[in-house]
Parts: C-alpha cells; sequence; structure tokens
C-alpha cells in the first residue's frame, strides 16, 4: 500500500507504533542484558545471588544495622513489627525496603 493510498496519518501513526514496538523489544534487551552482566559481576566477586552478597556484608559488617533493626538469616528486620527490611530482585539486585510499621508511618 502507497502512503496516498491510505492517507499520511495514518502512514505516520502506523510508523510510529512500529518504532515503539522496537523501542521497547530494544528496553527488554537492555533489561536482559543488565541483569546478565549483574550475575556475571555477581559470580566474579564469588557470590551465587544478589542475597548471598547482601549476607555477607551484613556479616562483616560492611553494611551497618539501623538501631530499630536486628539480623535473621543474616538479613534485617525490623525490631517492632518483625517484617523483611529488604527486598531480593533475584538473582541479580537486592535493595532496601520499608516494612509494614514503617510503611504505616509514612501514610500518616
Amino acid at each position: 500500500m502507497r502512503m496516498s493510498e491510505i492517507g499520511f496519518t495514518t502512514a505516520f501513526a502506523i510508523k510510529m507504533k512500529v518504532t515503539a514496538i522496537q523501542q521497547k523489544e530494544k528496553g527488554k534487551m537492555e533489561l536482559g542484558n543488565l541483569a546478565l552482566k549483574k550475575i556475571e559481576e555477581l559470580k566474579r566477586e564469588g557470590y551465587k545471588s544478589a542475597e548471598d552478597k547482601l549476607k555477607a556484608e551484613y556479616r562483616k559488617g560492611e553494611i551497618q544495622l539501623e538501631e530499630d533493626e536486628f539480623l535473621k538469616d543474616d538479613l534485617p528486620y525490623c525490631k517492632k513489627c518483625g517484617g523483611k527490611r529488604y527486598y531480593i530482585i533475584e538473582p541479580y539486585m537486592a535493595v532496601p525496603t520499608t516494612c509494614k510499621c514503617q510503611q504505616e508511618e509514612k501514610e500518616k
């Protein structure tokens, strides 16, 4: 089909949709590549996962506990509600998070 047959606006919309799909797929590939790089980095450092690395950092004292936290299985938990203070995005990323009582406090 030629542009004159479907109209410029429709052709432009189709092109934009195709471009958006291509960019979305490229983004997925980039995210996948980032995950692979993180996994390779963890393995080079001698860890099986981000959780293993986080545990080791707490065990070695490289990450300090907050006053309202305690360690359970080498990971931080809240003294007040017992909730986790970390979130594992397996296997390549571990991030701090808020527990239930911290979330409730923020909502007040």
